[in-house]
């Protein structure tokens, strides 16, 4: 069997694109460039399965949406077994190939997915004592410690679902917290901690200390560049540092326009958010 090709190494990280240098236009920048970049990373070869472009929507659009429209005066929302496999899907497909992952999502019943993740967003989310949190590995403090621990108590609540570790634990803490809530991917841990010298070859042993280590990077970003508000949300950090994995860099000088094609395909998916929302205040 011949050798399988390597890939082609990434160029160096500028320096103007560094976690401790990035300004909000170099993210608009980056975040522009996300929906070629994931058209081009879009393959399948069943013709069956749903496109990335299609899960990306779920995984980006339709399922914050859905566990916004359930929350109440009891509650923060939840997911569903067949959203748990929709996330996992959009997770092999968006990032590295682990199709057993689905199988073992699969393999969960509605009603425990149901509960612990209303648990797990109840802890993340909820106004509840600080007492019984997660203590913190890393000696760092400031205004996210609260959250960073609430994001490892939600990490231990969904623990108990098959084929969930930390980082798909990460992933479904996201989809009901996307502008805090930091899902754990390769590309993100390796941008958040790129100051360490391992580039886009750090190797991630994806446990909790590693939450911990890239939830304190997207706050210090998030802190540094607007306050912890606004459009700098993990979210946008998270697709920002994907498009830097997969080689995507922009120039300081082309940031302008690109930040007026991100404004603008930003309010088409507020459109989108928008007309979902209608459409199950509706129903229900």
């Amino acid at each position: 069997m011949p050798p399988k090709p390597k890939r082609s190494p990434l160029p160096d990280l500028p320096i103007h694109l560094h976690p401790s240098q990035i300004t909000l236009p170099s993210l608009h920048a980056l975040t522009a460039l996300y929906p070629s970049h994931l058209s081009a990373h879009s393959t399948s070869k069943k013709p069956q399965s749903p496109t990335l472009e299609s899960l990306d929507e779920t995984r980006y659009i339709t399922l914050p949406t859905t566990v916004r429209s359930r929350r109440s005066a009891s509650s923060w929302g939840h997911i569903t077994r067949s959203e748990l496999v929709d996330l996992m899907r959009w997770k092999v497909r968006h990032g590295t190939p682990r199709p057993t992952l689905v199988s073992l999502a699969e393999s969960n019943q509605d009603e425990v997915v149901r509960k612990v993740s209303k648990e797990a967003f109840e802890v993340l989310l909820g106004d509840g004592s600080e007492e019984g949190l997660p203590r913190l590995k890393i000696g760092r403090k400031g205004e996210g410690e609260v959250r960073i621990r609430r994001i490892l108590a939600g990490v231990e609540k969904l623990s108990v679902l098959r084929g969930v570790g930390p980082a798909t634990a990460t992933l479904i803490l996201s989809v009901a917290d996307p502008e805090a809530t930091p899902f754990l991917s390769d590309e993100l841990w390796k941008w958040c901690h790129w100051a360490d010298g391992g580039g886009w070859d750090a190797k991630m042993k994806y446990n909790k200390l590693e939450v911990e280590g890239v939830a304190w990077g997207v706050e210090e970003v998030r802190t540094r560049v607007n306050g912890g508000k606004g459009d700098c949300t993990a979210e946008t950090l998270e697709k920002a540092a994907w498009v830097l994995g997969k080689g995507g860099v922009v120039d300081e000088q082309k940031e302008e326009s690109t930040k007026r094609k991100a404004d603008d395909e930003a309010e088409v998916v507020k459109e989108k958010r928008g007309r979902k929302t209608k459409r199950t205040k509706t129903r229900s």
